[in-house]
């Protein structure tokens, strides 16, 4: 579930990256872009963006930030499905204890069954 939410986020912050890279909605990433520097460029009588990265962007600095991120990122997933399943296993026991069940036990009207009589 986490990772289909993941994937879903970055299909949509793709596809908004990509709109506001387009000339034809003035090219907004011109002013939300950090570390590369964009500019919208007349070429044959069409606008076109142009791109420059910064140097610290570019080079060993933007990887090792690229890189802390990712690792910031997996952190925070591990630590999000483990309180998940904390939440969950909390959960399933306060229904079992409410119904008078043990964690594994199977439902009343099911043990009440002799699985001999059913055959």
């Amino acid at each position: 579930l986490i990772a289909s939410g993941m994937m879903a986020g970055a299909a949509i912050f793709g596809i908004l990256t990509a709109v506001s890279r387009l000339p034809a909605v003035g090219a907004v990433i011109r002013y939300i872009s950090v570390g590369v520097d964009f500019s919208l460029k007349e070429v044959h009588g069409q606008d076109v963006l142009k791109h420059k990265a910064q140097v610290w962007y570019a080079g060993s600095t933007g990887r090792t930030i690229g890189f802390v991120m990712l690792i910031a990122l997996a952190v925070a997933c591990f630590l999000l499905a483990r309180l998940g399943a904390k939440w969950m296993l909390a959960e399933s026991r306060r229904a079992a204890a409410d119904s008078g069940e043990g964690p594994g036990d199977a439902p009343k009207d099911e043990k009440a069954k002799d699985p001999k009589d059913e055959g």
